[in-house]
């Protein structure tokens, strides 16, 4: 795992490279392919902050969230990331299920 924090006027704490390192961890080991992420913070001129998340795997995956916490924003992205694991995962499955062979056609 290889995870890339790019902070545009911010200092990232700790405790939220944790956050992030635990959600890459689980999709990691989810894929069971060694991921590199890379994640971008900023501060949006109305208080808001966004977080843009983008994995690389096999395949690409990429979210964007805008909250008006860091965390939730972060929080969001990753489930954002979690959806098109789970979607990718079921059409690659699903195709692998339906050939002529298992079907006894």
């Amino acid at each position: 795992m290889n995870i890339e924090f790019v902070g545009k006027d911010l200092s990232l704490s700790d405790s939220f490279k944790d956050l992030v390192e635990r959600g890459v961890e689980k999709y990691e080991s989810r894929l069971g392919l060694p991921i590199f992420a890379r994640v971008t913070c900023a501060e949006e001129p109305s208080n808001q902050f966004s977080v843009a998340i983008h994995f690389t795997a096999q395949h690409e995956y990429n979210a964007t969230s805008t909250a008006d916490d860091l965390f939730k924003a972060a929080h969001d992205a990753l489930g954002k990331i979690g959806r098109q694991v789970a979607r990718h995962q079921e059409k690659s499955g699903s195709h692998r299920a339906d050939s002529i062979r298992t079907a006894g056609l």
